[in-house]
């Protein structure tokens, strides 16, 4: 509920520091607990709006992360602390646009994400617009952490390279597989030498269809020898639909 009075900040900084569970054998920041922290400072920016959680459950809406696109000049190491900067910028067609910047503890960027929600219903899992205070959203509407917008995204069914049921351990409290257990699959089945060797400069994610508790997903994988990036998709229902789609661009 919107509260009366109460000074919207349209801009907010959220401090992570990285952990050594966070990181991987080269102690950089792991993508997907990358992606949590930005998902994290998105959560507590709406929530500070009188849009989260709390509000969503009153109106019997969710919000839905859609589309991620993430750009890394490089990754911080263990022990070390980020900045995430993130505002709201109004609305992209159905979707709620969402920018973030990332700074490392001497405040040089050091990444950016834009990312688009859906608000859907929580009965019929469509999506449905209830009454915001919208003038906060827009406020930065011409602000851009990136150059570029999570487009739709137009690949092949690739080679099967992993084949995944969904478990306990990746549900998560709206009840299906968490948008960042997403990324670590697909960083499981990057090449071994681009894992270790070579950091993803870029990575977008489209999430098209959720994966509830038990349920089993192909994942199949393609390069573009023209673009240099590396494609996957997620299929579940015997390869019947598409859960996911993904584009990586490893440095």
């Amino acid at each position: 509920m919107m509260t009366e009075n109460k000074q919207y900040l349209p801009i907010l900084d959220e401090i992570f520091k990285v952990r050594s569970y966070h990181a991987d054998a080269n102690k950089c920041l792991k993508p997907h607990y990358l992606t949590a922290f930005l998902l994290e400072a998105a959560w507590k920016h709406a929530n500070h709006l009188d849009l989260g959680y709390e509000f969503m459950q009153e109106e019997g809406v969710a919000w839905m992360l859609a589309r991620i696109y993430f750009e890394m000049e490089k990754y911080p190491v263990w022990r070390n602390e980020i900045t995430v900067r993130t505002w709201p910028k109004g609305t992209d067609g159905l979707f709620y646009a969402r920018d973030m910047d990332i700074f490392d503890s001497g405040s040089q960027k050091i990444g950016a994400a834009t990312t688009r929600w859906l608000l859907v219903d929580q009965r019929t899992k469509r999506p449905r617009v209830p009454e915001l205070h919208t003038d906060i959203l827009i406020v930065n509407k011409d602000r851009h952490a990136v150059g570029r917008k999570p487009e739709k995204l137009k690949l092949n069914t690739g080679k099967e390279v992993d084949r995944l049921t969904a478990r306990i351990s990746d549900i998560d409290l709206n009840n299906h597989v968490n948008s960042n257990k997403y990324i670590e699959w697909i960083v499981n089945n990057l090449a071994e030498a681009s894992q270790s060797n070579h950091p993803i400069q870029s990575l977008q994610m489209n999430f098209l269809s959720e994966v509830k508790l038990g349920e089993e997903v192909v994942i199949c994988r393609e390069t573009d020898d023209i673009t240099g990036t590396t494609l996957f998709e997620g299929l579940k229902d015997n390869g019947s639909k598409t859960c996911f789609q993904a584009e990586v661009r490893i440095k």
